[in-house]
């Protein structure tokens, strides 16, 4: 009899031993394991929010550091915080739509300003910092220039005629800002000139984004807009006529540095 109880007690502790190192064990009167969280994810529109955010908050710091700057782009970054401040408000309120387009017209209106200063610098060389000898990077200074004021002439003269609120107001600035560039790549301050044309091109859809925000219709399809992409493509030269083949160029084949621009924009 007392074998008997020691076998029943040794395969008791046994059980328990095993139960507690086996894995997936689990006592049948215990409650089952919590299920697992799903991970949060990021509100709708709140990438494009914290890009306004984080340029805007250098340029304001900028402001406070250096001293008076431009009246004119002093109120610009006045209007892109008060972008930003209403797509702050939409994405409190659930408002994923509106905030995206609120915080893009903020962030285009801050690049802008950015590209805006970047060229007032380029004016103001530091003689203890020369380039690199040599060293002109992957793209000619000129090149750049040429190409991102084509790409700001064609959203100029492509943009609707009332796209918004506040429309007239950034193309007018979008105008002055391209034909100001034009006058720096004919007199060869082409990187002045590419600044103020990325400052043209950044501005044509702060206007665009603040409608969209205020429209409850979905943006029309079509073409992504590029941030920093190849230039345009351009139209095939028409083949000249039979005999015309050995002629002398015209005036607008002779390579120089005025023919490669695009036109002045008008009002």
């Amino acid at each position: 009899m007392l074998m008997k109880w020691i076998a029943m007690g040794t395969s008791g502790l046994l059980s328990l031993a095993l139960g507690s190192v086996l894995p997936g064990a689990q006592r049948p009167d215990g409650p089952p394991p919590p299920p697992k969280a799903k991970a949060k994810r990021g509100a709708p529109g709140g990438d494009e929010v914290r890009k306004a955010y984080d340029l805007l908050r250098r340029l304001r710091a900028d402001e406070a550091t250096t001293g008076k700057p431009e009246e004119r782009l002093k109120d610009w970054t006045a209007r892109a915080t008060s972008l930003y401040q209403k797509a702050v408000k939409a994405e409190s309120a659930g408002q994923g739509r509106e905030a995206r387009e609120y915080g893009l017209a903020a962030h285009d209106l801050a690049r802008a300003v950015d590209h805006a200063r970047s060229a007032a610098r380029a004016d103001h060389a530091d003689p203890d910092l020369p380039p690199p000898p040599g060293e002109e990077g992957p793209e000619a200074p000129r090149e750049r220039a040429v190409r991102e004021l084509r790409h700001a002439h064609g959203r100029i003269v492509e943009a609707p005629a009332d796209p918004g609120p506040d429309a007239k107001f950034y193309q007018d600035a979008a105008k002055d800002l391209y034909n100001a560039a034009l006058r720096d790549a004919e007199a060869g301050r082409d990187e002045r000139a590419a600044e103020l044309a990325l400052a043209a091109e950044a501005i044509t859809h702060v206007a665009e984004h603040s409608a969209r925000a205020a429209d409850d219709t979905p943006p029309p399809p079509g073409k992504p807009r590029r941030k920093d992409g190849p230039p345009p493509k351009e139209k095939a030269k028409r083949p000249r006529p039979p005999g015309k083949e050995d002629d002398a160029p015209g005036p607008r084949d002779r390579p120089g540095p005025k023919s490669e621009l695009p036109p002045p924009i008008r009002d």
